[in-house]
């Protein structure tokens, strides 16, 4: 049965999950990364440009690479919207959610669009894993696991069901 899954992590580490989504399609046949956002080019800022692709849209509320150099979202508030909106879309069609965390003292840790898609997928009843610490209250009414591959065997037992 194919299975679509979605990552919500932090976007400074989107190619690292991209990649994740990557080698969990190829070990687990059937199912299909659907988180758009993983394909989406990097915005850097005038003191990064040239570190990384950039591209005519604004997608990231900050640099892609120092974290920095202003809020885009406030520069290009229908852009941003338009990304939420779509990321919103991508976690209500996915089947089940593998939720990426960050330690205490990295940069982005507590903030983030990471935690609405954790939230709206909790509310639509998803079955949800969280990869790494459990970053805040909310990630203690999930399962929490240190590996991506134990993760998404947790995750294939619950296809079909409802959350624990």
């Amino acid at each position: 049965m194919p299975v679509q899954f979605y990552i919500c992590g932090v976007f400074r580490r989107q190619q690292e999950f991209a990649e994740i989504a990557r080698q969990i399609e190829e070990s687990n046949a059937g199912w299909s990364c659907c988180a758009g956002w993983l394909t989406v080019e990097p915005e850097t800022c005038d003191r990064c440009h040239g570190r990384g692709r950039t591209s005519q849209s604004i997608t990231a509320s900050v640099c892609s690479f120092c974290g920095g150099s202003g809020d885009v979202t406030e520069l290009f508030p229908g852009v941003a919207r338009m990304a939420a909106l779509a990321d919103l879309e991508d976690v209500r069609r996915s089947d089940v959610v593998l939720v990426f965390t960050e330690e205490a003292g990295a940069l982005g840790r507590g903030r983030g669009g990471r935690h609405v898609e954790f939230g709206f997928a909790y509310a639509k009843g998803k079955p949800i894993a969280v990869i790494g610490s459990n970053e805040n209250i909310f990630c203690h009414l999930v399962p929490s696991f240190g590996l991506v591959g134990d993760a998404v065997n947790h995750l294939k037992s619950t296809v079909g069901g409802h959350r624990p």
